[in-house]
């Protein structure tokens, strides 16, 4: 086994202040104190600030967060579904928003109900210009709508799902529309499930391991086991219920890189039982549910896992584990703790999207983020079961020092019919973060009506001492010359620029080559003397870069003239 040290962030450093146009907002509270009490928001306090149109709010005091909105009752009656037809966002393992690392453009699925069939919607965020669209259906694609549904992180325009038949999994491209099957358990000869369908998909983050659990449908459906496979390797995996103190097997979930594989049952009037699987070592398990209560939902990062531990004893929380060696030392560590006594409706659904290799970022520098998980009622709105909220990797003692940074209020209430769907489980704030950390994206069936909808959080990320890093490149546009224009003598060039936090400097190229660097002020304006181009057609360029040294993709700027003398 292998042994490494997790690096502790001192509370103290937590708030420093930010050299770059950080979202606002966000407090900081400690984990396990029980006041300030956050009150949940009616539907009349919510109407007071959040928009009819997808448009940015802001959240009131004392969060000070900014959102915008994703989803409006007419993308539902457009198509001629109901004006409640949207799905909840889903589970922590899910994953609604594509990779937009390096890029303006985020795209953001989300599910919509009605007749004749499931029709996703795909939604486009600009972050550049702060801006939210709708931007086409997907169809009705795979068995029970958007569930399960896993944007790709090495292929940023694709979304991995079961197939139809739920026997294999395809990752779908949604800009062109077309698939491509990535697993076919009609291909593993001598498949030891016997199950109905495959369901509980989910992916390690470097497209290698899919990992779903066998079913057999029925009144209650039946767990068969948890089958594991590596896209790249075409090598199989398969986890009996036998594994399990409690069968059956609930989820088996795979880690960043698809090396470690978490298991868990699907106990109910006993704890969770959960194990750890290396796949690199065929399969060997670590038990990881006795050493301090049970486990629940998970998030798997590199090397590094936050599982929920939600019955031990004082304690709720999310605790951190390493995958390379389960139970050591460095394993079983507090991350995020509530009184389980003092606040019931306690949140454990850990999100860590972002996760990052710890060669690129210490896990010193991470944070995970979680909304609440649990069924509640109004006598336990207590402060984590009413909040989104971020949590930085913390070493596990003392608990009293844990701070974690409130982000946004949830918005959601169990209600048993409306909202997002039957029963009070589909009503829960279920939340999603990009990968890049600096998004989540958020349930509420608390709009005027109580309807499903969803919007996006921009985290406060600036509050962190170590803020994740600016991906985004800025957006260029030229106002002159305009395309296919004719140029002669001295001419005026000008542009439009838009970066999420600031441009910093534009410059001007001609064929590639740089005519002008270091233009600062907006429109970007210069004067050139086409007389040194030769005669012909030519291509001018606005290149813009912001402070973290992202430049604007060329084909945003380009336009091809011609040139006369």
């Amino acid at each position: 086994m292998r042994a490494r040290i997790l690096l502790a962030a001192f509370a103290a450093a937590l708030l420093i202040p930010s050299a770059f146009a950080y979202p606002p907002g966000g407090f900081w509270k400690n984990d396990s104190a029980t006041s300030p009490i956050m009150a949940p928001y009616t539907s009349t306090d919510i109407a007071a600030f959040f928009p009819s149109t997808r448009t940015q709010f802001t959240f009131p005091s004392p969060y000070g967060t900014q959102a915008i909105r994703i989803t409006l009752p007419s993308d539902c009656t457009s198509i001629g579904y109901p004006a409640n037809c949207f799905q909840a966002i889903g589970s922590n393992y899910w994953q609604v928003m594509s990779n937009s690392a390096g890029s303006p453009f985020m795209y953001i699925y989300v599910g919509r109900n009605g007749s004749p069939g499931h029709n996703a919607a795909l939604y486009k965020y600009d972050k550049d210009k702060n801006v939210m669209s709708y931007v086409k259906g997907l169809g009705n694609l795979g068995p029970g709508g958007t569930e399960e549904w896993f944007w790709s992180k090495g292929y940023p325009d694709s979304i991995y799902m079961r197939n139809a038949s739920a026997n294999g999994i395809i990752r779908y491209n949604a800009m062109t529309g077309t698939s491509t099957t990535v697993m076919d358990l009609t291909t593993w000869s001598g498949y030891p499930g016997n199950g109905d369908y495959i369901t509980q998909c989910s992916y390690a983050m470097n497209d290698s391991v899919v990992a779903c659990v066998d079913e057999t449908s029925g009144t209650p459906f039946v767990a068969n086991g948890c089958l594991a496979y590596n896209m790249r390797t075409d090598q199989w995996y398969w986890f009996p219920n036998s594994l399990v103190k409690h069968p059956p097997i609930h989820k088996c979930q795979p880690s960043a890189l698809g090396r470690y594989l978490y298991i868990n049952d699907q106990a109910t009037s006993t704890p969770y039982d959960s194990m750890i699987a290396d796949l690199d070592e065929d399969g060997r398990i670590y038990d990881v549910s006795a050493i301090d209560g049970a486990q629940g939902h998970t998030a798997m990062g590199y090397g590094w896992g936050v599982i929920n531990d939600a019955d031990a004893v004082g304690y709720t929380g999310n605790k951190v584990y390493d995958l390379g060696d389960p139970l050591g030392v460095n394993s079983n560590k507090w991350l995020f703790v509530s009184p389980w006594s003092a606040d019931p409706g306690a949140p454990a659904h850990p999100m860590w999207s972002n996760t990052q290799p710890l060669s690129e970022r210490p896990l010193s520098w991470q944070y995970i983020c979680d909304s609440t998980d649990r069924d509640y009622s109004a006598t336990q709105f207590l402060n984590w079961s009413v909040v989104v909220f971020c949590s930085p990797f913390q070493n596990g003692d003392p608990i009293s020092q844990h701070k974690s940074l409130i982000v946004a209020p949830t918005m959601s209430n169990d209600i048993s019919t409306g909202g997002c769907g039957a029963g009070t489980y589909a009503n829960l704030a279920w939340a999603n973060i990009d990968y890049t950390g600096h998004y989540i994206a958020l349930t509420t069936n608390l709009d005027s009506t109580d309807n499903c909808q969803e919007i996006l959080i921009k985290i406060p990320v600036g509050q962190f001492a170590h803020p994740p890093p600016d991906v985004t490149p800025p957006e260029a546009s030229i106002i002159a010359p305009l395309a296919a224009s004719t140029l002669s003598g001295t001419e005026t060039f000008s542009g439009h620029a838009w970066d999420n936090e600031g441009v910093s400097s534009c410059q001007w190229e001609i064929d590639g080559t740089d005519i002008k660097s270091g233009v600062t002020t907006s429109p970007y304006a210069i004067t050139y003397n086409t007389a040194a181009l030769a005669s012909g057609p030519h291509s001018v360029t606005l290149v813009c870069s912001d402070a973290a040294g992202n430049a604007s993709a060329n084909a945003s700027g380009d336009a091809q003239v011609l040139v006369i003398k």
